[in-house]
């Protein structure tokens, strides 16, 4: 599925058209609302010049807010052409909440940005790179980057698609009703002489609608706007007054778009064009839609189903999440059940011999002193080795292997490919002295076509047909060919000549070389068994009289090694097509917290310079998902034996011991065949110590911490979009209710049902312990994490400046209640007993999954601070609940709390701080000053504004009249003069 939405999103999104979208897909849209008096209004009425008129507003606000005066002009030119050679720069989206600047490894240290840049009295912009934009400042007017320009333009095109789809909604409605009236018109010969070629469809409506606008561009806007429209990129939440739609922020439904700064070099002044590669769409989401879709069940059939890799799967995680108790996995005793039943259709006597193969390694990386180990020159025939034809082969070779190293290649690469040579002596000499092997297939990374040559001179000199050929020279003789070696990767060859000769031949003798994935899940490799062919019959359930068939007798297993790669054979689809998935596989594993930010960052730039050698050693975080991997494409590969229960008596697996490290128990807790579980306990059995790394679970949950974090700020700023903050804001208003845009609306409800979590569990045994619904927004279990505990039982998390990463890489920081200070406010009984009885921690377990400390230091300080004001104002004051109001829409988080007037109008509100009074609190760097701020803040709310904090400060205030600086002592005592303080101004 995910093949062929890639190829999809290619030829959408290919030649010309990928600069639909970006700056010069908004000029397009700008274009067609220039002039709205020049559009009919026969059809619409006033509708369609009302919608366009509010996309006007919602634009041109939106672009004067960063350009100012300055106009939309239509051309962008590179300032500096010098670096045209390795030009490679870009901005990577996933929705409104992802936004990364991507550039090549190693340009200037990664710091260089893109800026857009306008000079007063030019008609036209300029992308200028540099590392320092103040600079920029003194010679341009505006300097904008880049990610901020696109979020612009993409935001402006979004509120012109959002009106267009409010008059298609409309008219689509008027339409249908118009249309049934008329088919009730007919039936009482009443009917107009209206003319109806068919059921009015959104497709005909959004036609009728680009149609007005008589643009060459029609097909290309309409298939947009349909995407638009169709494209979900919501859940549904229970609320207390029935479903509520709100953002899924994941990238299986958002998304990704890859802007990348193209550099028209035939233009003489050199414009800049932002191309743009975009998935819409993902299988998880087509999957969610089906199963949320009434009458339909989703039934994931195959032996690696529930795969954990998102490289080679669906994200099984994300399904369950967002659907909850609608997945059903088999439970233990049904797989059980299953494996038994299974078991018992293979013949008695059936065995399994599992033969590791060795990864020979040369104690230094020099070739010119390279000579052949006894072991494999032993396995060539003695007529070969007597007339020193091993040497010579091996010489010819290691000097083809360092003659053709690429530049970026070193000894240590001729190493590698002397070792899987080696491995093929090795299973080549296994298969040929083995009489009971008719049948073997060898499944390596890649085909053998280029391999060809060497692999029959191999064989040859092990059996000895090399006789048969002339005399080895100084180069691999490309006329040998070995009446045993088949190598393809063509099912159509595979099924009509080589499983036609060894169904009809019981002397045949074949071993296949192909690659992992040639064959698909329909291609069965089984063959017709011939007259004479000793095996042993299982349960074949088929009682017709149709020629029986039997599985392979062997398999070689190289160690996978193309987890994620970009593929280069000069073909521009085949480097497209890596690249777009490299664009989509890096966000999931992000997704999954395998990756850092900056670790998508870093390889999107490898891939655009096709430098991506994708390992774990780089990025340990990986490691759980690309063993997962590896296990799939091993079990998959073995498949291929599996296919009957007509078996040899021996079934050989040989395997690369190299892969032993990326085997664990996790892989036994399902169903698997009998060949691979042999295979399993086997190399779990002599299994061997993987380096050291970071611990992998170590790197997730930090980078889920991380994310989490940029999640929650970024949502933050979206709901703060009117309250005065410090932010650079350009998120478009895509719908309006009551002046509030849909997108603050529904990212002020996901932060306060997120408070909510928080605070009454801080500490979860298990995601279990969440609700389904808790779980839906997927960021919240990332919120949690297996933080390692001190001696003293504290939480410990490492620092490095801002973002959290693994202990041994950053300061290290302690968190328990009393850093938040939650054990102070439990010492008083008004705020314990108010805890309890609204269901609010009033401690932290000792075992389990705690929440990341940015959010305990924050967000979870603050909300426990704001409950233990609210129990006290309840307690000490006649305030109700229903007195006690949080702020919301405009002016949310602006305060606190609000006391309102018998009008409905602002009477006090209540800023509410949980600082600890031990440290003095300044104004963070980049903040609105705390003066400022106040001012602002009574301005927006139209009353005073009283600023609390819960503990005694034990220092003077900034201002006696408009501060209380502390309710209780830390004993938790209630300070009374504070409390008459509240009661005055509460009561007036």
């Amino acid at each position: 599925m995910r093949n062929a939405i890639i190829d999809q999103a290619i030829q959408s999104t290919g030649d010309y058209k990928r600069f639909a979208k970006g700056y010069n897909g908004y000029l397009q849209y700008k274009n067609l609302i220039d002039i709205p008096e020049h559009i009919s209004n026969e059809y619409y009425g006033a509708l369609l010049e009302k919608c366009i008129d509010r996309a006007q507003v919602i634009t041109q606000t939106n672009w004067k807010q960063i350009f100012k005066d300055i106009k939309p002009y239509k051309n962008i030119f590179l300032e500096d052409v010098s670096s045209l050679d390795n030009y490679r720069r870009g901005v990577f989206f996933s929705g409104p909440i992802f936004r990364l600047n991507v550039s090549q490894k190693g340009d200037k240290g990664d710091k260089i940005r893109s800026f857009i840049c306008y000079k007063r009295g030019d008609r036209h912009f300029r992308l200028v790179h540099t590392d320092d934009d103040e600079k920029l400042k003194s010679k341009y007017v505006v300097v904008v980057t880049m990610d901020r320009f696109l979020s612009l333009v993409s935001g402006n095109t979004t509120a012109i698609k959002s009106q267009f789809r409010n008059v298609i909604t409309k008219a689509l409605g008027n339409s249908r009703k118009t249309f049934e009236e008329e088919i009730k018109a007919v039936a009482n010969n009443t009917a107009t002489q209206n003319q109806y070629l068919s059921y009015p469809t959104l497709e005909r409506e959004i036609h009728t609608l680009f149609s007005r606008f008589e643009t060459t561009s029609e097909y290309q806007f309409e298939q947009q706007m349909y995407e638009f429209m169709t494209n979900r990129k919501n859940i549904s939440i229970k609320g207390s007054k029935g479903d509520i739609k709100l953002p899924d922020f994941s990238v299986y439904s958002q998304g990704v778009q890859f802007f990348q700064e193209e550099v028209d070099e035939r233009d003489n002044l050199h414009r800049v064009r932002l191309s743009c590669r975009e998935i819409t769409t993902t299988p998880e989401k087509i999957i969610v839609n089906l199963a949320n879709s009434s009458g339909a069940s989703v039934v994931l059939c195959s032996a690696t189903a529930s795969g954990r890799s998102v490289v080679s799967n669906y994200d099984i995680k994300y399904l369950k999440q967002i659907l909850g108790n609608k997945v059903h996995n088999l439970l233990i005793d049904e797989k059980h059940t299953f494996d038994k039943l299974v078991s018992q259709t293979y013949p008695s006597g059936h065995k399994v011999e599992i033969v590791p193969l060795e990864k020979f390694q040369y104690p230094k990386n020099d070739p010119n002193r390279y000579e052949i180990p006894e072991k494999y020159k032993k396995m060539f025939s003695k007529e070969a080795q007597e007339e020193g034809l091993i040497e010579k082969w091996f010489r010819i070779t290691i000097r083809d292997l360092s003659r053709n190293l690429q530049p970026d290649q070193s000894a240590k690469d001729v190493s590698f490919q002397i070792y899987r040579l080696f491995q093929f002596i090795e299973a080549y000499h296994w298969f040929y002295t083995h009489d009971d092997i008719h049948s073997m297939l060898y499944f390596q990374n890649r085909t053998g076509d280029k391999d060809r040559n060497q692999i029959n001179v191999i064989c040859c000199m092990i059996d000895g047909s090399y006789k048969d050929y002339p005399e080895l020279d100084i180069e691999i003789p490309s006329d040998w060919e070995n009446k045993h070696i088949r190598i393809s990767k063509d099912w159509e060859e595979v099924e009509t000549s080589i499983l036609k000769e060894l169904g009809e031949d019981n002397e045949a003798k074949i071993m296949l070389v192909s690659a992992y994935g040639s064959f698909k899940a329909g291609a069965n490799l089984q063959y017709s068994i011939p007259y004479g062919l000793d095996y042993i019959a299982g349960d074949n359930w088929d009682s017709s009289d149709e020629k029986l068939k039997k599985d392979w007798d062997a398999v070689y297993l190289q160690a996978p090694a193309g987890y994620m790669m970009i593929n280069e054979d000069g073909n521009e689809q085949t480097y497209e097509r890596s690249l777009y998935n490299a664009m989509l596989v890096l966000m999931m594993l992000y997704e999954r917290g395998c990756l850092s930010k900056e670790d998508v960052a870093s390889w999107m730039g490898n891939a655009l310079s096709n430098k991506f050698y994708f390992g774990e050693k780089n990025n340990p975080g990986i490691t759980r998902d690309k063993s997962a991997w590896v296990q799939t494409v091993v079990e998959q590969a073995i498949g291929r034996l599996c296919r009957t229960r007509n078996k040899p008596h021996t079934t050989y697996i040989l395997y690369d011991r190299s892969m032993t490290p990326f085997f664990d128990k996790s892989v036994l807790d399902k169903s698997l065949t009998k060949e691979f579980k042999e295979l399993v306990q086997y190399v779990l059995t002599h299994s061997y110590e993987r380096e050291k790394s970071d611990n992998p679970d170590e790197v997730i949950r930090c980078n889920n911490a991380n994310y989490v974090q940029g999640q929650l700020d970024r949502i933050r700023e979206i709901a703060l979009k009117y309250t005065p903050h410090p932010y650079n804001d350009n998120d478009s208003d895509d719908e309006e209710e009551e002046d509030i845009s849909y997108n603050v609306m529904a990212s002020q409800m996901m932060i306060q049902s997120y408070k909510k979590l928080i605070i009454s569990k801080p500490v979860i045994s298990s995601l279990d312990d969440l609700t389904e619904e808790e779980k839906r927004l997927t960021f919240r279990t990332k919120c949690y994490g297996d933080w390692i505990q001190n001696g003293s039982n504290e939480f410990i998390y490492g620092m490095d400046g801002k973002r959290i990463c693994p202990i041994n890489k950053g300061n290290v920081y302690p968190m328990s209640p009393s850093t938040v200070r939650l054990d102070v406010l439990m010492k008083n009984n008004v705020i314990r007993e108010y805890f309890i009885s609204n269901g609010y921690a009033t401690e932290w377990k000792s075992e389990g999954l705690i929440l990341h400390p940015n959010i305990l230091a924050y967000d979870y300080a603050g909300e426990i601070g704001e409950e233990a004001f609210k129990a006290l104002v309840l307690h000490y004051t006649d305030c109700t609940e229903k007195d006690l109001v949080h702020l919301k829409g405009k002016v949310y988080e602006v305060g606190d709390f609000v006391i309102k007037n018998a009008d409905g109008t602002n009477k006090i509100a209540f800023d509410v701080k949980n600082w600890n009074p031990d440290i003095p609190h300044y104004d963070r760097p980049g903040d609105m000053p705390t003066a400022q701020k106040r001012a602002e803040k009574r301005k927006s709310l139209d009353c005073e504004i009283i600023f609390v904090n819960l503990l005694d400060m034990r220092m003077e205030t900034m201002d006696g009249i408009r501060e209380i600086g502390g309710l209780i002592t830390e004993d938790g005592v209630v300070i009374q003069s504070a409390i008459e303080r509240i009661r005055q101004l509460i009561n007036g």
